[in-house]
């Protein structure tokens, strides 16, 4: 009969982890300084020794693309980065949380413009005429091989 025993905790977490790359690790590293920023904040980044402007703000933007971030960066002097936070996407949703569920949001001009308009019924585009066939190549002279050319000759 085989031996068996359940696995401790720490010995799933060891199967079970898996190795994440380098690349992997500093988008996660960067998408968390990312997700503490605020509309309206303002940023100060300093780089590392080895890191570049050009790295960091790729880096930087990429990490607010993926959370739904606005930024807008400063120039600045020197190896210190500025930025500000635009639009965070957790302002709008601190904002539909003050309003009550019961009421309907309030329609700006556009939205009561849309719903307005209606949308008449454009007219079917006429078929296309069917295509002309291709021109036929004009008909080639035979060759006249020396044989022909000596019998014909006078």
């Amino acid at each position: 009969m085989p031996v068996v025993r359940k696995l401790d905790l720490e010995e799933v977490q060891t199967i079970e982890r898996k190795h994440t790359s380098l690349r992997k690790q500093r988008e996660m590293e960067y998408d968390a300084l990312v997700a503490e920023f605020h509309d309206g904040d303002y940023i100060e980044i300093t780089p590392d020794a080895g890191e570049t402007r050009m790295t960091i703000r790729h880096q930087v933007n990429k990490a607010a693309m993926r959370a739904g971030v606005s930024l807008e960066w400063m120039r600045g002097n020197g190896s210190v980065m500025k930025l500000k936070v635009v639009s965070s996407p957790f302002e709008s949703l601190e904002d539909d949380a003050d309003q009550p569920e019961d009421e309907e949001p309030e329609e700006n001009g556009t939205a009561a413009a849309l719903a307005e308009f209606e949308l008449e019924a454009a007219p079917e585009p006429e078929p296309e005429p069917a295509p002309l066939p291709a021109p036929k190549k004009p008909a080639r002279k035979p060759k006249v091989t020396e044989r022909q050319a000596f019998v014909e000759a006078p």
